[in-house]
């Protein structure tokens, strides 16, 4: 079974190219993206393996979702 991971980043083009990198190396599973870090809180669950996210988005910062 492929690790499960989460993108975020608050620039829809910087999410589209990671994942499309991500699924071509074939070595992990998409369990989501959000462009907006509050969602990206709400919806990242206990199942996923690692998040890839923007430390610099604007009102809530990369450090903060990692803390959360």
């Amino acid at each position: 079974m492929k690790p499960r991971v989460f993108v975020v980043d608050d620039e829809e083009l910087a999410v589209r190219r990671l994942v499309r990198m991500l699924e071509a190396s074939d070595r992990v599973e998409i369990a989501g993206t959000a462009t907006d870090p509050r969602d990206a809180i709400a919806r990242i669950t206990g199942d996923v393996a690692a998040v890839f996210l923007d430390i610099s988005m604007p009102e809530v910062d990369g450090f903060a979702v990692a803390r959360r």
